[in-house]
């Protein structure tokens, strides 16, 4: 009996990850090729219950392994576009980071754009304490003040 979606298509069940339902005809040049976004937690659970029906589990583990390390030393070099995202400079992609990896990264990120806002602050007060110490000098313009508005 077929099956049928609710806008009335034919549906045509498959289970998730099999190469008609993830494979991309082309990948754009300079975008790396992304993996499922749940690639780390089916591989463990493919391992952890089905081991005996895999070739070599303890090969597909350590690639498991060796592909989560690159990814998240990846993750973690992109860190210089953090500062300006964290200035009001946009976003950081994430394109192809899988559930897990953005788990484990949000910390660090999250400690990263902290320090970041920390040096912001300490720059804007600098800059404060010599508008202050001109002012006290006579040397301030009043030409500065519409730059109070446009630094946060």
């Amino acid at each position: 009996m077929p099956r049928y979606t609710p806008d009335g298509g034919r549906y045509y069940p498959a289970p998730p990850f099999l190469p008609q339902n993830v494979a991309q005809d082309h990948v754009p040049s300079g975008e790396p090729p992304s993996l499922p976004f749940h690639w780390l937690e089916v591989g463990t659970m493919l391992l952890d219950a089905a081991s005996d029906d895999l070739v070599d589990p303890d090969q597909t583990r350590r690639l498991l392994k060796e592909l989560r390390e690159v990814r998240t030393a990846k993750i973690r070099s992109g860190v210089d576009v953090l500062d300006a995202a964290s200035t009001g400079g946009g976003g950081v992609a994430l394109t192809g980071v899988g559930a897990m990896e953005v788990g484990e990264g949000r910390g660090f990120i999250a400690g990263v754009v902290d320090g970041l806002r920390k040096i912001g602050a300490s720059k804007e007060q600098a800059r404060r304490e010599q508008m202050a110490e001109d002012m006290a000098n006579g040397v301030y313009d009043a030409t500065q003040d519409d730059d109070d508005d446009m630094e946060f």
